[in-house]
């Protein structure tokens, strides 16, 4: 089983292709299931879910105050700006699974 667990689309700012789309291509390229993970945005997973076309796990890139975090399986947007601990405490509240999107990355990671 294939899966990407980190997509941006249309609905991030540095995304361009709408999330049907995205869902078209990743089937195309044989993926089994994506994370959609915009940035501080859920709607766009929310969408490539009701398509139906692969599996999608729901997600948010969150902005934390200390670098990105990557909130899977959640059906609610996690704020933006918290502190680390209390992002993760949110995404836990939700019923989700927090990862560190980008360790040790100078302008968005944290470490």
């Amino acid at each position: 089983m294939k899966i990407d667990m980190h997509i941006h689309t249309s609905y991030s700012p540095d995304g361009m292709v709408e999330p049907v789309e995205v869902l078209k291509i990743a089937k195309k390229l044989g993926l089994s299931a994506v994370a959609i993970t915009d940035h501080n945005e859920i709607k766009g997973a929310l969408k490539a879910k009701n398509a139906k076309i692969i599996d999608v796990i729901v997600g948010e890139e969150v902005s934390t105050s200390a670098g990105h975090v990557l909130a899977y399986n959640i059906q609610s947007l996690i704020p933006r700006g918290l502190s680390v601990a209390e992002t993760i405490d949110k995404i836990h509240e939700c019923g989700g699974i927090a990862v560190i999107a980008h360790p040790y990355r100078f302008w968005s990671g944290v470490g």
